[in-house]
């Protein structure tokens, strides 16, 4: 006999335009169904039990736009009811290829996702430690997780381009986004350290905020331009930013604006002790000789550290290029000024 299904989308997933094949056994006291073609094994039993189980979602990702949409081409997922009525229980493991998320210093490549399906939306759990909730709002909570920034940009890159409101006119997604004990992890090496990081989309309009210790960063998106203003950060967030720059004492501000893909961008800090910072380091112990070769006196730079009474750098970002425009640096010791066109290649991975 034909087998008829009326809903459009289980419609698309089985193809039924072309048809699939089916068998259908009794085992026990459970009807089994399986469908070889997408991998898929459906029982139910008494009492309106039921469980569908995609054993390899490779089979469903060319007819699900969701999956091909976040690239998901592996991994399996099994959604069940003990009673035939909601909610209904989910459990799936999926390999990504966009590590966005760091857990105890490894990219997490292995996502393990677990959770209920309401009337209302969802609730889910990914690697016992990022936690999931959408009813109106897809709110995202985390605790001892850092983000993975160019993995982030890849998936973000990899997107299409979605309207705010869809046909009908609704709004678009809302979201909500904490993290607590976080970090975004920029390079093996550069991160920007976060006690707490909050994070609200809504009607276009994006609104950020992270705390770290006595300072924090705004940042403002909205219609592709980007504002983000810093202050009173200190130097243990100054040593993650500054790839260990050896930096004791003393606070940091900064100011950025532009577009994700051309932006220009000032850090100043002020009072702080300079211990190792490699790309000055060089320079600051070539001109620390000459005084001390006229008068014999011993290069102190080396072992107790350049005092900075205030450091500005200017850069520009166009792409997956930094350039280096300006540099002033006030000191007990020496007063710097430069105007250069230092070109730094981004990471991109």
């Amino acid at each position: 006999e034909k087998l008829s299904v009326k809903d459009k989308k289980i419609g698309t997933l089985l193809g039924s335009k072309q048809g699939v094949w089916i068998e259908i056994s009794q085992l026990e006291e459970e009807l089994l169904a399986k469908i070889p073609e997408l991998e898929l094994t459906i029982t139910a039993g008494k009492s309106g039990r039921w469980s569908a189980t995609f054993s390899d979602l490779a089979k469903l990702h060319d007819r699900s736009p969701v999956l091909q949409r976040y690239k998901v081409d592996s991994g399996n997922v099994t959604v069940w009811s003990p009673n035939g009525e909601k909610p209904f229980s989910f459990s799936s493991v999926i390999p990504y290829v966009y590590p966005v998320l760091i857990k105890d210093g490894k990219k997490v490549d292995r996502l393990l996702i677990s959770g209920t399906i309401t009337d209302h939306g969802f609730e889910g759990m990914v690697n016992e430690s990022l936690q999931l909730n959408y009813t109106d709002t897809l709110a995202i909570t985390s605790k001892d997780i850092q983000y993975n920034i160019p993995a982030i940009k890849n998936l973000l890159k990899d997107q299409p381009v979605l309207r705010e409101e869809d046909d009908t006119g609704n709004p678009g997604l809302k979201l909500s986004f904490r993290a607590e004990n976080s970090s975004l992890v920029f390079t093996d090496k550069i991160q920007a350290l976060a006690d707490e990081i909050h994070l609200d989309h809504a009607g276009g309009k994006t609104v950020g905020h992270l705390h770290h210790g006595p300072g924090s960063i705004e940042l403002s998106y909205t219609d592709g331009q980007f504002s983000l203003e810093g202050h009173d950060l200190n130097d243990e967030f100054m040593g993650g930013l500054l790839r260990g720059g050896g930096c004791i004492n003393g606070r940091m501000s900064l100011a950025a604006q532009g577009t994700p893909y051309m932006a220009t961008a000032l850090f100043k800090v002020d009072d702080t002790v300079l211990m190792d910072f490699k790309p000055l380091n060089n320079i600051l112990a070539f001109i620390n000789t000459v005084p001390a070769l006229i008068t014999f006196s011993p290069q102190e730079y080396s072992t107790k550290g350049l005092p900075v009474s205030s450091a500005v750098t200017g850069l520009v970002f166009d792409g997956t290029v930094a350039t280096i425009e300006s540099f002033s640096l006030k000191s007990p010791v020496i007063t710097m000024n430069a105007v250069s066109y230092t070109h730094l290649t981004l990471p991109t991975t």
